[in-house]
């Protein structure tokens, strides 16, 4: 794989990142939505504290009714919380987490979702 990161200018490194997630949100693709968050984690990876206003927006991908892009936009959430942020993160965990008692969201089998939002708010 080439590398992906050739810039370190921050402002830079924050506009591609936000474009990711905003395609990780739009697209219907689930492969894509995974390519993207991957992407954006190796920007995060080699500029961590330039991505860490972004994270409510990765959260955003929550409303992926696939689990495995729902899990890869949580963990990668996760390595971006901080002290400033983890409130927020937090009661917005809480909102997915009451989303799963809807009957309709549960019949999509979120079952393990729903396991993985307990266990990171009780974290």
């Amino acid at each position: 794989m080439t590398e992906f990161n050739r810039t370190n200018n921050p402002v830079a490194v924050k506009a591609a990142a936000s474009k990711f997630i905003e395609l990780a949100i739009k697209e219907p693709d689930n492969n894509v939505k995974l390519i993207v968050l991957e992407k954006v984690d190796q920007l995060r990876q080699k500029n961590d504290a330039v991505l860490d206003d972004l994270t409510m927006e990765i959260l955003r991908v929550l409303s992926s009714p696939d689990l495995d892009v729902r899990r890869k936009a949580l963990n990668l959430a996760l390595e971006m919380v901080t002290s400033r942020n983890v409130e927020e993160v937090v009661l917005l965990l809480k909102k997915e987490l009451s989303k799963t008692v809807d009957e309709q969201y549960e019949k999509v089998g979120n079952g393990q979702f729903t396991e993985s939002l307990i266990d990171l708010i009780e974290f």
